[in-house]
């Protein structure tokens, strides 16, 4: 119902994650104190202030937001405000930290000189040093926050690949295919923005169109999502393909269920789907996510789902993947599987020269991978459900299939 509250199984996770910043705050203002005493004593107040209602106000959007509900434009500034605010005092802690590395090395270097004027021709001390950096630090790190938040975290970005295979079907020659992965319909990526994905795929024309999962966060936008999905399927002569995300199971997943059935929508659970017939027929394959509780078990989940998807699939047939999670990679590359799309890791997020710098590692973390012949994509996603991405961005993917 309209006047239900959002909650769901990360909720517990999503409220630790927002409350971190506050300990970093804490940690952030001793620092300061310290090294800053000057610059630092007159602003205390405002740090503070900052961060409590920043704070407070990231978890009431998340806690009382009614399902379905749109921001106003006002509130949804401040939101990303806080977030802005909140996150730069991540980057702010490793600044500091990096700051007081270079100092610690400023002041060895100047006992190794052992001469008394060193510092004086030199005209860098340890102190001086730390007068220098203590306007740079906040200023580089909200401005990556800012950077984050409001610019790559709201743009969605077109990503086109060409993709030859050997003995590719006669079907198949410059057949193009559009991949949707993470959505996360709801706070942070609202029904305009699935506007603007939808609108991607309409412009290039694509004759297929597959969804990796993860498609929708907020229920009270179920309705509505399957009316644009319906009005989109007029423009895909050769439907639209989804299968499973974890988040799905997060929200209700009978519930989408219900709504894809009889839809325009066709859910590949486990399953396969013909898509042309011939001497070398082509599948579309989609298997769901491999819940388990430690890699091992996840193993053996990929290699049955996988086995599921394939029971009805002749051996000479031209197989396409569907698959949330990026581990199916490795199976569907022994399998000899041309194609598989995946997405679930949204790139890392964070990211320097395309590489994650999360904790939270895949062995297929973004982009196209190709194995004995065969390739496997890994889409960075086109929204998230938290609102920050820096040298990662959201996307829509575009593949055309040639013959080599």
């Amino acid at each position: 119902m309209a006047s239900d509250v959002v909650h769901s199984a990360p909720t517990f996770f999503f409220i630790l994650l927002l409350l971190l910043p506050l300990g970093v705050t804490w940690v952030n203002d001793i620092l300061c104190r310290r090294h800053f005493p000057e610059h630092f004593g007159m602003f205390r107040f405002v740090f503070w202030l900052f961060s409590l209602s920043s704070t407070g106000l990231l978890l009431y959007s998340r806690l009382f937001r009614s399902v379905g509900s749109e921001w106003s434009e006002t509130f949804h500034f401040f939101v990303n405000l806080s977030y802005v605010w909140a996150i730069g005092q991540i980057f702010l802690l490793l600044l500091l930290i990096l700051s007081f590395l270079m100092s610690f090395l400023i002041g060895k270097c100047q006992r190794l000189l052992s001469s008394p004027s060193s510092e004086a021709k030199t005209g860098l001390s340890r102190r001086n040093f730390f007068k220098i950096t203590a306007g740079a630090l906040p200023v580089v790190a909200f401005g990556l926050s800012a950077e984050g938040v409001y610019q790559e975290s709201q743009e969605l970005t077109l990503a086109r690949y060409n993709v030859p295979f050997p003995n590719l079907p006669e079907s198949l020659h410059h057949f193009k295919i559009a991949q949707i992965s993470d959505a996360h319909l709801g706070p942070f990526f609202m029904l305009d923005k699935l506007d603007e994905a939808f609108g991607l795929v309409r412009q290039e024309k694509p004759q297929l169109l597959v969804i990796t999962g993860d498609l929708i966060d907020d229920l009270g936008y179920l309705e509505k999502m399957m009316i644009k999905l319906e009005a989109l399927s007029e423009f895909i002569p050769y439907g639209i393909y989804f299968c499973w995300g974890n988040h799905e199971y997060f929200r209700n997943k009978p519930r989408i269920a219900a709504a894809f059935k009889d839809s325009a929508v066709t859910l590949l659970d486990n399953s396969s789907q013909l898509l042309f017939s011939g001497k070398r027929p082509v599948y579309l394959l989609g298997v769901d996510y491999p819940w388990s509780k430690n890699k091992g078990e996840q193993q053996q989940v990929i290699q049955a789902a996988l086995a599921r998807a394939r029971e009805n699939v002749p051996k000479e047939a031209f197989s396409i993947l569907l698959a949330h999670h990026p581990d199916f990679l490795t199976e569907a590359f022994q399998a000899r599987i041309p194609l598989t799309l995946s997405g679930h890791t949204h790139g890392g997020q964070v990211a320097l020269f395309g590489h994650s710098l999360l904790p939270v590692q895949y062995k297929y973390m973004r982009g196209m991978y190709q194995e004995q012949g065969c390739y496997g994509y890994v889409s960075t996603g086109a929204g998230q459900w938290l609102p920050f991405r820096l040298g990662c961005p959201a996307e829509v993917v575009f593949f055309t299939l040639l013959p080599a």
